[in-house]
């Protein structure tokens, strides 16, 4: 996890020149819609080298959010240019995320962080007024 201020990892993000935003139910059938339409996004700004990977890591970080969203909605934001993409979703409920490493052996999740940080290049979370954002930067190689 990359330790850094939330400003500053907006300020970077908010620099790559494409970006989309949804904002989605918080039900186990906005997984497959955000998926779609970030693929869509993916192959838009010519990152589909990205793409797997990409789905991988904003399947779990919506999951996640799904999970501590007490029913409200989950809003996912996209940026990008031609080498990276960050990924930021954000959720209704303050608890920051935990690792699997900080969790018991029979804790049943908490494991999609350890994928997340496997895939993504950078990944952390800060709070907002209305909950958490959780995000994580994929790069293509040579970056």
């Amino acid at each position: 996890m990359l330790t850094c201020s939330a400003g500053d990892v907006y300020d970077s993000a908010l620099a790559l020149p494409c970006g989309a935003h949804i904002e989605l139910g918080a039900l186990t059938s906005a997984v497959p819609t955000a998926r779609t339409w970030a693929r869509m996004l993916w192959s838009c700004w010519g990152l589909t080298r990205l793409s797997d990977d990409a789905s991988i890591v904003l399947t779990e970080l919506t999951t996640n959010a799904i999970l501590h969203a007490r029913g409200e909605a989950v809003d996912i934001w996209l940026r990008a240019d031609r080498r990276s993409l960050a990924i930021f979703v954000g959720d209704s409920c303050p608890d920051m995320p935990v690792r699997a490493d900080a969790l018991s052996d029979d804790e049943l999740f908490g494991r999609g962080l350890v994928i997340v940080e496997s895939l993504a290049r950078h990944w952390g979370s800060y709070r907002v007024p209305t909950g958490k954002i959780v995000w994580a930067v994929l790069a293509s190689d040579g970056l």
